[in-house]
């Protein structure tokens, strides 16, 4: 299951194509010749983004799409019909297509294994009922603004969630309904279910009561993340502070970087001082090992006094060459690098981890991604 380009370009492509079929439906038709002329460019334009699909989309993945990329509500129109029947039933079927086109694109939205680029089949095999649950109900509140019905097995299924018979991703949508999390299609279906506005309080009331303590916790330390690089870099900083942002949520009062307006040292304190303090009491500081910082005394000191604390420490090496910038105990860290796009959402998720807070859906911030990655590679390609 794969996205054969990247999510940002796919995201664009889907739009051009919402926006094609929006045009047909501003043609107005007043005789048969413009009406066949119609209904001939509705069907080039379902031809070409079938094709689109074809080509950007694994195999497996179209497979499972196929019902949304191809249903429609009429096999064709109806020859021995009025024009002014015909017309409305051509315009319905446009405003159909359109909203599949939604609905594919909020499908992958939710999937991590698409959205991250990795795999979770190991991680998700031994799921409990409650964990599948707690999964499943969390994805409709994703899905909650485009009002429609969705496929359980197909959410699990994106979601690489193992169900141990056919007959469990129903029994789990059914307890989900006897609770009122969830409203089901018709009272004979429970494959296809939406989140009730009780699943909806439910997700909030647990997103509201992480967050006293998240403040409670920041209480005992300076900052939450640190970034420690060469001023020379400040453009790489300031796209990781993008991504931190958008994916995050993170105030500018809790992260500090030097280079970058908005998060300098407060005007009048002890540089050397406060500097100190915030490298040894952040809770996470996050190293930009380029050309520029490796030979960075600043650098060097604000790593080594990490180091030395035994506290979370992450290396980020800014561009492909990679490791051959770690010397000394840094080498033995594992670092990422912002070059790599994968990397860069294992490094989201771990700062969501250490922080003990949850991050955004990997498709609010993975324009921010590319444009590090990309940024990145552009540097690299100079050095």
């Amino acid at each position: 299951m794969k996205l054969l380009t990247l999510f940002n370009e796919f995201e664009k492509s889907f739009i051009e194509f919402e926006e094609e079929f929006k045009k047909i439906l501003e043609i107005d038709i007043i005789n048969e010749e413009q009406f066949n002329a119609v209904t001939n460019i509705f069907d080039d334009t379902s031809r070409n983004f079938n094709k689109f699909l074809i080509i950007n989309v694994s195999e497996d993945l179209l497979k499972r799409l196929e019902d949304l990329i191809y249903r429609s509500l009429n096999d064709r129109f109806y020859s021995f019909a009025d024009l002014d029947y015909r017309k409305e039933d051509l315009f319905k079927e446009i405003k159909y297509k359109i909203f599949n086109i939604k609905s594919i694109l909020n499908l992958i939205k939710i999937s991590d294994s698409l959205m991250l680029n990795t795999s979770f089949i190991e991680e998700r095999f031994d799921l409990t009922i409650e964990e599948k649950k707690e999964i499943l109900l969390d994805k409709l509140y994703h899905l909650r603004k485009h009002d429609t019905y969705w496929s359980v097995n197909r959410i699990f299924w994106l979601n690489e969630v193992h169900m141990d018979s056919e007959e469990e991703a129903e029994q789990i949508a059914s307890q989900l309904q006897r609770t009122g999390l969830v409203t089901s299609e018709n009272s004979y279906n429970n494959w296809n279910i939406k989140i009730s506005a009780k699943g909806k309080q439910t997700i909030e009331r647990k997103i509201l009561s992480a967050k006293p303590k998240i403040k409670e916790h920041n209480k005992n330390s300076l900052m939450d993340i640190f970034i420690s690089h060469s001023s020379q870099d400040i453009e790489t900083a300031k796209l990781l502070i993008d991504l931190i942002n958008s994916s995050l949520k993170i105030p500018a009062k809790r992260i500090r970087c030097t280079s970058v307006d908005g998060y300098r040292l407060p005007a009048g304190a002890s540089t050397e001082q406060q500097l100190k303090n915030e490298v040894n009491d952040c809770k996470v500081l996050l190293g930009l090992i380029s050309h520029n910082s490796i030979n960075s005394a600043y650098v060097l000191f604000e790593l080594g006094a990490r180091w030395g604390q035994s506290k979370p420490l992450v290396p980020l090496v800014t561009n492909k060459k990679g490791n051959e910038l770690l010397k000394g105990p840094l080498s033995g860290i594992n670092a990422l690098n912002t070059s790599v796009a994968a990397q860069l959402h294992q490094l989201i998720s771990d700062l969501a981890n250490m922080l003990k807070i949850k991050s955004e859906l990997p498709a609010v911030y993975q324009e921010k991604i590319d444009a590090l990655v990309q940024y990145s590679l552009k540097e690299t390609i100079a050095v």
